[in-house]
């Protein structure tokens, strides 16, 4: 299975001759999602280009800051973002697909000591932000990072013409979250 990596990244620019105001520390990648009643949904990163290709999983990777700026751990974040693919979204019906409840469900919440995780639903249902931050130790050592994998599932509802709302869960789309040794 090929997984795309989504990396948050410490700046840079942060040493000790120079400080930024804003220190970047928060990734952002937006997912387009294919619900399907009786088949595998599809889940597609968008790329900086707007083309998007298929995964069924990617990791996301957490730089360390040198030592003297450890502190910025505790601020950096990645932010998933999951629009429902063009079909699905410009449904103008009663009828159509929408996250419900927390838009995503984690059924062994055990690989979450090693950060946190929490989802927000927007758009009338139509849009879900995924937000992974306050990431520890996950058992990198120096030049190999290890990641904790983290199955957890889109929950969606659909409505149909006749206004009957069925709710579903995806296949396990597979995230790896690592946190790399810092200097």
């Amino acid at each position: 299975m090929e997984k795309n990596l989504v990396n948050v990244v410490v700046p840079c620019g942060i040493t000790k001759e120079q400080y930024c105001d804003i220190p970047s520390v928060t990734a952002v990648s937006k997912f387009s999602l294919t619900p399907r009643i009786n088949e595998d949904w599809v889940t597609k990163i968008i790329n900086n280009q707007g083309k998007t290709v298929a995964l069924d999983g990617f990791n996301i990777e957490f730089e360390s800051p040198t030592k003297e700026f450890k502190e910025l751990e505790l601020i950096q974040r990645s932010i998933l973002i999951v629009d429902f693919d063009e079909v699905c979204a410009n449904d103008s019906s009663k009828s159509g697909w929408k996250f419900v409840g927390d838009g995503i469900l984690i059924p062994d919440p055990s690989g979450e000591k090693a950060f946190t995780l929490s989802s927000k639903i927007s758009e009338d249902g139509k849009k879900l932000y995924v937000l992974i931050d306050k990431v520890g130790d996950t058992g990198s050592s120096h030049g190999q990072i290890k990641y904790v994998d983290v199955s957890f599932l889109f929950v969606a509802s659909y409505t149909d013409r006749t206004g009957q709302e069925t709710v579903y869960l995806s296949q396990d789309p597979s995230v790896g979250i690592g946190r790399t040794i810092g200097n």
